[in-house]
């Protein structure tokens, strides 16, 4: 009498490698839809943070010349600037605090500037504005970064 040998037939290993390359090929969809989310949300904390920034300037008690702080878009987009006004009141001007988008990112064309104003730090709109963020791209998107007045500023929901 032989011995009956045990293990897997070369059809049931072909069903089981079947299976899981189904499985792998429908979470990729959703691994790239989450990883582009998360970038997002990354680049409105850091736009948050930098609009925070200016406010912070503008509440500082060295600010001795009372000088009103902005946070203005520039022309290609991708780029935030904070810029103060002179002392001589003649305009702003920046001073080096720039903010740069990664590739594939870009602020939308309705935002050109904020001021905050001292002493209070509040910003010169009497409505909520928003600097909304775009990502292009199979897994792109916008999500908002809302500036309130007093000053407040919080993140939006991902579009």
């Amino acid at each position: 009498m032989k011995p009956k040998l045990k293990g897997l037939t070369l059809i049931e290993l072909l069903i089981a490698i079947t299976v899981s390359l189904i499985l792998v090929v429908a979470s990729i969809p959703i691994i790239v839809r989450s990883t582009g989310r998360e970038a997002l949300q990354d680049q409105a904390r850091i736009v948050a943070s930098f609009v925070e920034r200016a406010r912070n300037y503008a509440l500082h008690p060295e600010n001795e010349n009372a000088l009103n702080y902005r946070v203005y878009r520039m022309s290609d987009n991708q780029r935030l600037e904070i810029e103060r006004w002179t002392p001589d009141g003649t305009g702003y001007e920046g001073f080096g605090e720039e903010l740069k988008l990664p590739d594939g990112f870009e602020f939308n064309d309705t935002f050109t500037s904020i001021v905050f104003y001292v002493p209070r730090g509040n910003y010169n709109g009497t409505s909520a504005t928003q600097v909304e963020i775009e990502k292009t791209g199979i897994n792109g998107g916008k999500i908002p970064v809302i500036i309130e007045s007093p000053g407040t500023i919080s993140i939006g929901e991902i579009e």
